[in-house]
């Protein structure tokens, strides 16, 4: 591909539809995943796990078949992710960090209304800490992206998890 002979306008617009391409791709392959894993199809194939079979037979890094693996299941959870995705408001990185996040939090928050230890330790009595730190210790779009993810899908994020907790 030789693209030193097209004009400038030409291959800014052309990286532009490439880039809306790609993230329309990205939502396309979220579902694909999901609907493997419903399948177990990752199985009949002999892999042990989705992880196991986007990295060996979809050819991802360890670090990009997690990061996919891990958006997908929040866009599961959170179906409304999915047009943050494909317009470029989300990306994968702010969604393995907005979950990580939800994880700590939402086990704080649980042990602190119902009594129970976080994982690791005593009960803590701050259950947005991790959210504070996350945010503050981050560049200032990646903490603007984390508190959209965080404002828009809490509540809904801490129903799923006590429901599949109790």
């Amino acid at each position: 591909m030789n693209l030193r002979k097209i004009s400038d306008p030409e291959l800014l617009a052309n990286t532009e539809k490439l880039a809306r391409q790609e993230r329309e791709i990205l939502t396309r392959v979220l579902h694909h995943l999901r609907e493997i894993e419903r399948r177990r199809l990752f199985s009949a194939l002999g892999y042990k796990s989705l992880f196991e079979y986007a990295v060996k037979r979809l050819g991802y890094s360890d670090d990009q078949a997690g990061r996919r693996i891990a958006a997908m299941r929040l866009l599961q959870e959170i179906p409304e992710i999915e047009s943050k995705i494909e317009s470029g408001a989300l990306t994968l990185t702010n969604i393995g960090m907005a979950q990580s996040l939800f994880r700590s939090t939402f086990r704080s928050e649980y042990a602190v209304n119902y009594g129970k230890k976080p994982k690791g330790g005593a009960k803590t009595a701050a259950p947005f800490a991790p959210y504070r730190s996350i945010t503050g210790a981050r560049s200032p779009k990646a903490g603007a992206m984390i508190s959209t993810i965080f404002a828009c899908c809490a509540d809904h994020a801490i129903s799923a998890w006590r429901l599949s907790n109790n």
